[in-house]
């Protein structure tokens, strides 16, 4: 686990913000959650150090406050109530039922 974080949240979230994977910002810049620096948008080497960073800043932005679930970090991390919980939680549930298949 990096920074002591589910993993399954932080990739249901990656994979939520990004089109599983597939938008220009992640492809282009290693961005999984639309990470600003500056003015613009955050780039980084790889995915790996992107998703290190999109868990640093979710561990000590939601996790550290308390927000430790899609429904408790919702009204900070999404306020405009687009069902973004109900979606991040439906990733991890169909990555928790993956696991355990294997």
């Amino acid at each position: 686990q990096i920074y002591e974080t589910d993993w399954t949240l932080i990739y249901a979230i990656a994979a939520h913000e990004t089109g599983w994977f597939s938008s220009r910002l992640f492809k282009q810049q290693n961005n999984p959650g639309g990470i600003k620096s500056g003015s613009g948008w955050a780039s980084y080497d790889n995915s790996f150090q992107g998703i290190c960073e999109m868990t640093r800043l979710i561990k000590k932005s939601y996790i550290d406050k308390g927000l430790t679930t899609p429904e408790k970090m919702e009204s900070k991390y999404c306020p405009d109530g687009s069902a973004w919980a109900k979606r991040v939680n439906s990733i991890m549930s169909e990555l928790k039922n993956n696991e355990e298949a294997h």
